[in-house]
């Protein structure tokens, strides 16, 4: 068997091809580490600021409540108070007229009233006068002016 002699052409010559970069291993780099800082105190925060803010302006408001419900409270007591006060004077009021105007009698005033010259309203002549008055011219001081400017201004 006869072979055919196959020669294969190499076509890599010296000169027709790039050649191959022989990477050599860099040397890796110092990695460079963060400076240390120096320790900060750690600002602890254990009671929320606003939270207890808030917690104190809700128990104000809960304190001013109460006390403004202690004082209606009492207020309605006293308007009672003085209500029941009220009804008790005009009670007496009306027992004390009852009282004066049983304790006179009117026939007997009269006979006293016409023994000392007195005549009944009736009869009396009236007279009616009108009488004015001059008016007062009335002097503007300065201060007066100004207030007067003052609130044309900003009215």
């Amino acid at each position: 068997m006869v072979y055919n002699q196959v020669q294969y052409v190499r076509f890599n010559t010296y000169g027709n091809t790039a050649r191959k970069i022989i990477h050599t291993p860099a040397m890796p780099k110092k990695a460079v580490l963060p400076k240390p800082r120096s320790k900060q105190k750690r600002k602890v925060i254990y009671v929320d600021p606003v939270a207890f803010l808030s917690i104190m302006v809700a128990f104000c408001l809960l304190l001013t409540m109460t006390v403004g419900i202690v004082q209606f409270a009492s207020a309605r007591r006293e308007a009672a108070q003085m209500e029941e006060y009220v009804a008790r004077l005009s009670s007496e009021n009306e027992e004390l007229s009852q009282q004066y105007n049983s304790g006179y009698d009117i026939q007997q005033i009269a006979k006293s009233a016409k023994a000392l010259g007195m005549v009944p309203r009736d009869q009396v002549q009236t007279v009616s006068i009108q009488v004015t008055a001059p008016q007062q011219v009335q002097t503007v001081t300065l201060w007066e002016r100004i207030g007067t400017f003052l609130t044309t201004l900003f009215a």
